[in-house]
């Protein structure tokens, strides 16, 4: 007797699924740096499909819900269809200056949990921390500044050419300042303004404004004229010219003490006559000096809060000086990162007593190395306390 199996010849096939089974596109965003509670900017993210069968996301979360969000509402569980996109937006929106990172976890309970990682920086354009420094030696213009101009620009340069212009900047350490060109001819008579940012001077008994300038001696004299303009009204504080037909770096300070309690933005107005040579206008070292803050922090030896003070001078080109107010003794550290929110270098961890305390960062990152020139920032880190600032 012959047996017969009634089993057919069954063929078993093994499919993986896709890696990964859901494709979000991108998975680290750097939204860059963005104004601190004015400014919103939204990022556009694709979470896609990639398997035969409904994938269900039951939860995207963020452990900062402050400086970060998802611009459309999701009622979960969100059902992405087999090899169909979903597509959101990310907004990053700064409540606070410094570095801000998030991870955003995308839990899908039958297939894991799936990261996007998220940078950005907050900047706040109205200084009210003192002194104010702008020595130009990092050969970029300033954030938030602006220039005016009809004909001329205000340019960063290191040397003059021309002969008509100053030989290096102000301090001879072979940095940058700032100059309206004297290179082209018209016959116009040419005003040239540049910006600044605002200056908050709430509570400031006695703020002092010093720069340093430079007109060149030439056949038409130049004139630097430097203004106010507070709730858009413009006042002149200054009107400077060659001092005695001699080109030379000069030092000028006046006082701001009347813009106390306001919020004020310097017009500093090149005023040149192209209709033959004319002496360059410079200017470098532009500060501002909160004096009541000086004469407070020699008559408080403990500090009374503990904060990241300001680092100086800023910009810098050998070294700096970050400076914090510690009200208990405690151990934190230093950490130094660039505009994209790699952290280059840690100081620390040290012990620190109940003073005003100070760190030198020497420009270099973790591996020696002299950092190239740019916008940096450093956040101070204890067990209670942490604070960035640019």
């Amino acid at each position: 007797m012959q047996t017969v199996s009634l089993i057919p010849n069954i063929r078993l096939e093994y499919f993986p699924l896709p890696s990964p089974a859901l494709l979000i596109t991108p998975n680290e965003v750097d939204f860059g740096t963005i104004l601190t509670e004015n400014e919103s900017q939204p990022i556009q993210i694709t979470m896609q499909n990639t398997i035969m069968v409904d994938f269900n996301i039951v939860s995207i979360e963020s452990d900062d819900n402050v400086n970060f969000s998802i611009s459309n509402t999701i009622d979960y569980p969100l059902t992405i269809f087999p090899l169909e996109v979903d597509t959101n937006h990310l907004v990053f929106h700064p409540t606070s200056d410094g570095l801000h990172q998030t991870t955003i976890i995308v839990d899908c309970a039958t297939y894991g949990s799936f990261p996007i990682l998220l940078t950005g920086i907050g900047y706040n354009p109205i200084v009210s921390d003192y002194p104010y420094i702008q020595s130009f030696d990092t050969n970029i213009f300033p954030i938030e500044w602006t220039i005016d101009t009809e004909m001329n620009d205000w340019i960063l340069k290191n040397y003059d050419s021309y002969s008509n212009g100053a030989n290096g900047d102000a301090t001879g350490n072979n940095g940058y300042y700032l100059a309206v060109d004297c290179t082209s001819i018209s016959s116009m008579h040419v005003d040239t303004h540049m910006y600044s940012l605002p200056f908050n001077l709430s509570g400031i008994a006695t703020p002092t404004l010093s720069f340093n300038y430079w007109i060149g001696d030439a056949i038409n004299n130049s004139e630097l004229q430097v203004n106010t303009i507070v709730d858009n009204v413009i006042t002149n504080i200054a009107q400077l010219t060659d001092i005695d037909g001699a080109s030379e770096w000069v030092n000028y300070e006046i006082s701001l003490s009347e813009y106390a309690n306001q919020q004020v933005i310097l017009d500093f107005m090149a005023i040149v006559d192209e209709s033959t040579v004319h002496g360059e206008v410079c200017i470098d070292d532009i500060m501002i000096i909160n004096s009541t803050s000086i004469d407070n922090e020699e008559q408080n030896d403990v500090p009374q809060i503990t904060d990241l003070l300001n680092n100086y001078p800023n910009p810098f080109s050998n070294e700096t000086t970050i400076s914090f107010d510690l009200k208990t003794t405690g151990s934190l550290s230093i950490h130094i990162y660039n505009i994209k929110g790699q952290l280059i270098r840690q100081i620390g961890k040290m012990n620190f007593t109940p003073e005003v305390n100070k760190i030198v960062w020497d420009g270099r990152d973790s591996n020696g190395n002299n950092v190239s020139n740019g916008i940096y920032f450093y956040k101070m880190e204890s067990d209670s306390f942490t604070r960035a600032k640019k």
